[in-house]
């Protein structure tokens, strides 16, 4: 007979997660299901503490604040460049549809004059010539936007971007946007071809290139924006822990910002546990000796990473910045050139290990 509902065997859905984060994932998981606003945002601190990050001793919110900077920095460079690909992507698909369109009226607008006859056929023929007009427009837009697509194919050909989507090698997309004039002809023409990119695209994506491509021909200013992501960090950190203390203390549960605060705080908890998760979960097989540090052990960690990796930026040298493993518990992160790539600075290559 088969068994009843309920009768097999029982194991916690948590088995999976790492000791140290068990805690903070139940917590944050409440606060995600919790609707009141402020409420949510008093769980979101809840869960931050849970990985023994506290108000006291002093410290303890910069040190979380400087190793969310050094997370954003990482997402920040990744999502640009796919963001970069999708666009160029919806250019060429926008342009070739519209030339498709367009095309289309001018051939039924000239079949259309063809078999009229009376006065309708002048009419008729300066419509179609406008038509013709319009789709060679579009034939001109679709040339360009092909022509961004090449751009990128010359980027993808320098940072190895798979078929699967996948960014191979985020240390060699950094190192496009700013080469040294004697470096692999490879990156030489990535870098050309990010260029015309910038050019060829417009709004939000090409600002933000032309951002990137100024911070990393500067480390001492790529420095300054990290120091300052990681202040602004803290800083809400600090208004998240103020807001639990009025909701705990004062009985104040509503606010004009709750709502900002609560998605302020689950977005914090999201990116602390994001690289804590991916910390965890590659600690055992790439430095087993840090295994057994606690939650808020790795948190020191990368903020002092953060310090390492700031002053090499403030040295001029964009070395220590290997994006890849920026926040990873690998001995390579911060300290040296990643040994799969090679990496350039004022204008000296240093050889691959």
């Amino acid at each position: 007979m088969p068994s009843e509902l309920g009768s097999g065997p029982v194991q916690p859905l948590t088995t999976g997660w790492p000791l140290a984060l068990r805690e903070s994932l139940r917590t944050a998981h409440i606060a995600r299901i919790t609707e009141a606003p402020t409420t949510a945002a008093g769980l979101c601190w809840a869960a931050l503490e849970a990985l023994d990050v506290k108000s006291k001793p002093p410290g303890r919110i910069g040190a979380l604040g400087r190793a969310l900077s050094l997370q954003a920095t990482r997402q920040q460079a990744v999502d640009l460049h796919q963001q970069m690909r999708t666009v160029v992507a919806a250019e060429v698909a926008a342009a070739r549809s519209a030339q498709k369109a367009a095309q289309k009226a001018a051939d039924r607008l000239e079949a259309t004059t063809a078999a009229a006859g009376g006065e309708r056929v002048a009419a008729l023929a300066q419509k179609a010539t406008k038509a013709h007009a319009a789709a060679l427009d579009r034939s001109a837009a679709l040339e360009r936007a092909l022509e961004s697509q090449a751009h990128l194919a010359a980027v993808d050909t320098w940072t190895g971007f798979g078929n699967d989507g996948l960014l191979r090698d985020s240390g060699r997309w950094l190192d496009a946007f700013a080469p040294p004039a004697d470096a692999d002809p490879k990156l030489l023409a990535a870098a050309v071809g990010l260029d015309a990119l910038i050019k060829c695209l417009g709004g939000e994506t090409a600002a933000r290139l032309r951002a990137w491509r100024a911070l990393l021909a500067d480390p001492c200013s790529l420095a300054q924006w990290i120091e300052e992501t990681a202040e602004r960090f803290e800083e809400s950190l600090n208004w998240l822990y103020a807001l639990r203390n009025t909701a705990l203390h004062d009985g104040r549960f509503t606010s004009a910002t709750d709502l900002l605060d609560v998605h302020t705080g689950r977005s914090l908890v999201d990116l602390t546990l994001e690289f804590l998760g991916n910390w965890y979960q590659h600690v055992a097989t790439s430095t087993p000796e840090q295994a057994g540090m606690t939650a808020f052990e790795v948190v020191a960690h990368l903020a002092d990473r953060q310090q390492t990796v700031i002053a090499a930026l403030r040295g001029g040298t964009r070395v220590g910045l290997n994006v890849t493993w920026l926040t990873s518990p690998s001995s390579l992160a911060g300290t040296a050139p990643d040994r799969t790539i090679r990496r350039w600075s004022k204008g000296r290559e240093w050889p691959a290990d």
